[in-house]
């Protein structure tokens, strides 16, 4: 009788052993996959970090203008008035200078991602296609001529463009397409909230 109850015991003690050791097992298992499933994402958000700052200027949108100039020549005293006017062509890229990211740009916490982008703006001042440029009027060959008159009437024309095309709407719009974009790639790495700010 007592030999049976020493085999029950020793069975007994087995099972709890197997019980412990499994359960052990199962939670070190578990624990490993949330670890590699942590540094897999760290690893991720680094190539997506490096990917988006090798980016450079990144063209969110643009716009396709146009604009008339007029500029009048007072010769002989003020009697003579010689007008002369071009219309100038432009294409106005928007966007982010990926190149000037501040450091701290991306800040991680669990699943939530806060990126601080620089704010948006003209990617490439030089914008009018001079090629492009039309004579409307000239009524003095000189003066059309005229390098220093050209100059400042493309100066006028870029000004122009700019209050025209690169307005509240089209940066209110070029965010939001950034804050778009910047969510898709943050969450399909697994990031649940992704925050954008500009500055």
């Amino acid at each position: 009788m007592n030999i049976l109850k020493q085999y029950l015991y020793m069975a007994l003690t087995a099972v709890v052993l197997l019980a412990v050791l499994w359960f052990g097992m199962k939670w070190m298992l578990k624990d490993t996959g949330i670890s590699t499933s942590q540094e897999e994402r760290v690893e991720q958000t680094k190539a997506v970090m490096d990917s988006i700052r090798s980016i450079g200027q990144w063209e969110l949108t643009y716009v396709d203008t146009n604009v008339q100039v007029d500029t009048v020549v007072k010769r002989w005293l003020g009697f003579v008035n010689d007008k002369l006017q071009r219309r100038y062509y432009g294409r106005l890229s928007v966007g982010m200078d990926m190149q000037k990211l501040p450091e701290d740009w991306c800040v991680r916490t669990k699943d939530t991602v806060r990126l601080t982008l620089p704010d948006i703006c003209l990617l490439d001042s030089n914008f009018i296609d001079e090629s492009r440029t039309v004579l409307v009027l000239s009524e003095n060959d000189d003066i059309e001529a005229d390098k220093s008159i050209k100059k400042a009437m493309l100066e006028r024309a870029k000004s122009k463009m700019i209050q025209t095309a690169v307005t509240p709407r089209v940066v209110s719009d070029a965010r939001r397409l950034a804050t778009d974009r910047m969510s898709e790639r943050f969450r399909a790495i697994g990031y649940e909230t992704v925050v954008v700010e500009f500055r």
